[in-house]
């Protein structure tokens, strides 16, 4: 075997080396390319399982929207038609309830937005603290008040009388 054989057989056995590396790299960027088109796929499955429990929160978020603009119309038409001031007094504490509560509804379900179901969280504790509003409205048009240390009803004449706590909760 002459040198001249042996560069031919080198030269070979390089060639054959770079063709199998090159054939390595090829296979391995093909495994690349479908692990990419998996995790697509993956990603816009998860994505459209997500679709329904959006559509449930904007049905919830509507509904509460739909309540809490039905509750500001009647309290604004209750206000407007308010006659004197005690009534238009009376009138405001609904209707200050109603547009709090939404707004509370609102900020609570923008808040928990990463959440599934928050918009409706919201809603819910928002209707709460527009009850809860309206309810004190109307524990005030009936007279008894909380100050200070106790409860205390107040006198059509103006005067006051303290009464048992249990009035004014």
């Amino acid at each position: 075997m002459g040198t001249s054989t042996l560069i031919v057989l080198a030269i070979i056995v390089v060639v054959a080396l770079w063709v199998v590396a090159i054939y390595n790299g090829l296979v391995s960027m093909r495994q690349r390319v479908n692990q990419a088109f998996a995790d697509i796929d993956v990603q816009l499955r998860q994505r459209h399982d997500l679709i329904p429990n959006l559509v449930e929160t904007v049905k919830g978020y509507a509904a509460h929207e739909r309540g809490t603009l039905d509750e500001v119309v009647k309290a604004r038409n209750a206000a407007v038609a308010a006659q004197g001031p005690a009534q238009q007094a009376a009138a405001q504490d609904p209707l200050a309830g109603a547009i709090i509560g939404g707004a509370v509804g609102g900020i609570i379900g923008g808040a928990v937005g990463r959440g599934t179901g928050a918009a409706v969280t919201g809603a819910v504790i928002g209707a709460a603290a527009g009850a809860a509003i309206a309810s004190e409205g109307q524990r005030r048009a009936s007279g008894y008040y909380w100050w200070h240390n106790g409860c205390y009803y107040r006198y059509p004449n103006g005067s006051w009388l303290q009464v048992a706590p249990g009035y004014c909760g």
